[in-house]
């Protein structure tokens, strides 16, 4: 058996004896006994006669988890573009007495939500050079194939961002377009729609830079366009993309992070790239479009069960019954750290929930693993939104949001399964290449806001 701390030569002198050599090597191998070479050393290194080469298999270290989305149900998007809410009831009913007259006629009060779908597309390629250089030895094969399989990961990976983009950023850096920053900034998408803060103008993203968070901007309505000011938070009010599930369960008025002038806006369906004006109504409390936030003004603070119960009993008080709980794995965690002193009084067992091809973590017997809180099943993905804190104009990202829904009335709307499309005429892709493209087009659809709750404003473990 080898050991560990003989040297190459001492190797290759064991293993040529072996065939009966013994120590009569090549004499090139004199060359590479000595270590510590100098420059101007005369004897090979192994740098001189080894290659590195890491074969064709690519390990993507990546986390290519997709819960939220494959939670959600999928159904055709149908002949329709929108739907109708019943807001009011008709409150024409009363107790009538002997010889008096009938109530007046009334109706009820009907809104019209309009969702169009949305487009979602990914772009990959590869040089004609780059393809013939990867079938040579040391290569990775076919290197359009491997952007294939990892381009379909990823389109779908960005379909569930978002689904569970933040509604929300803050102004880090003042300045205008392309100069101020803004975080967090992978949740901005080309075509959302944002208040721009203290100006009180509606911008609409014309550029994405994700690693510096310097966003083009294009007023669409309001002032005329000036800076972006510092610690403003600025609300998304409409998508260029998926509406996210932050976007549904939101409601006017909360006071948020940062500067908080404009912070009674919420989301409004139907706002697309360069139109300021759609047919949603305000969502005040309470009203037919608005969720139910558990919040705390801005300022984060730990995960209590009171927030859950809080949650799941204003969905119930609403008509709904939360069926899913979606949060960060921080969440599920703390949740864990809270209900641990009723490990005693539970009999030891493994218990999983499964929803649409997806799995809660096992109960295992030798500890406390939550799979439900009060029956709910608890389903932890890690592109769940996070807080934000930005005292001092220090932004600091917190928890991940708990997001406690109903869904019956959730809904993924395809008009379009996901297609693969490719072009080798190096004409019309004006390249020595191949260009294709992953294209989906759908929305993320709520039938009924009341019945969905969040808790944010939340501290992570």
């Amino acid at each position: 058996m080898a050991t560990f701390n003989e040297s190459l030569v001492e190797f290759l002198t064991r293993v040529e004896g072996a065939y009966g050599l013994g120590a009569q090597l090549p004499p090139v191998l004199d060359l590479v006994k000595a270590t510590g070479l100098t420059a101007a050393g005369n004897q090979l290194a192994y740098t001189d006669f080894f290659t590195q080469t890491y074969g064709r298999k690519v390990w993507d270290v990546l986390n290519n988890q997709t819960k939220g989305f494959n939670i959600l149900r999928k159904v055709p998007f149908g002949t329709t573009v929108g739907w109708r809410n019943r807001s009011a009831r008709n409150a024409s009913t009363s107790p009538v007495l002997e010889n008096t007259n009938l109530p007046s006629v009334n109706k009820q009060t009907y809104q019209q939500i309009w969702s169009p779908p949305r487009a979602v597309v990914t772009m990959l390629g590869v040089t004609e050079q780059a393809q013939y250089l990867a079938g040579l030895e040391g290569g990775i094969g076919d290197a359009l194939a491997v952007e294939q399989e990892f381009a379909a990961l990823d389109h779908v990976k960005d379909i569930n961002q978002q689904i569970f983009a933040k509604n929300d950023v803050v102004v880090t850096t003042a300045g205008a377009s392309l100069t101020a920053v803004v975080e967090p900034f992978t949740n901005l998408r080309v075509g959302d729609v944002i208040d721009g803060g203290t100006n009180a103008e509606q911008e609409v993203v014309t550029s994405r830079a994700i690693t510096t968070g310097k966003h083009g901007f294009t007023k669409i309505s309001g002032a005329p366009i000036t800076n972006f000011v510092d610690n403003d938070t600025c609300v998304v009010l409409g998508r260029g993309g998926i509406t996210s599930l932050e976007d549904i369960v939101e409601v006017d008025g909360r006071t948020r992070p940062g500067n908080n002038s404009e912070d009674n806006l919420a989301y409004n369906w139907g706002v697309l790239p360069g139109s300021a004006t759609n047919g949603a109504a305000a969502r005040t409390a309470d009203s037919f479009n608005a969720g139910y936030v558990v919040d705390n003004d801005g300022v984060p603070v730990f995960l209590e069960t009171e927030m859950l119960d809080e949650a799941i009993r204003k969905i119930r008080e609403r008509g709904g019954e939360p069926d899913i709980i979606i949060s960060g794995f921080d969440q599920l965690d703390r949740v864990d750290q809270l209900l641990q002193g009723q490990r005693r009084y539970m009999p030891e067992a493994t218990f999983q929930v499964k929803r649409g091809g997806e799995a809660t973590l096992p109960g295992f017997q030798s500890g406390f693993q939550l799979a439900t809180y009060r029956g709910v099943p608890w389903f932890p993905d890690v592109d769940v939104a996070k807080s934000w804190y930005h005292p001092a104009d220090v932004y600091t990202e917190q928890g991940s949001n708990v997001l406690v829904l109903d869904t019956r009335w959730l809904e993924m709307a395809v008009a379009s399964m996901t297609r693969y499309f490719e072009s080798r005429d190096y004409l019309q892709n004006d390249m020595l290449g191949i260009k294709a493209m992953f294209f989906t087009y759908l929305e993320l659809r709520c039938l009924d806001v009341r019945k969905q709750a969040k808790i944010t404003d939340l501290k992570t473990v």
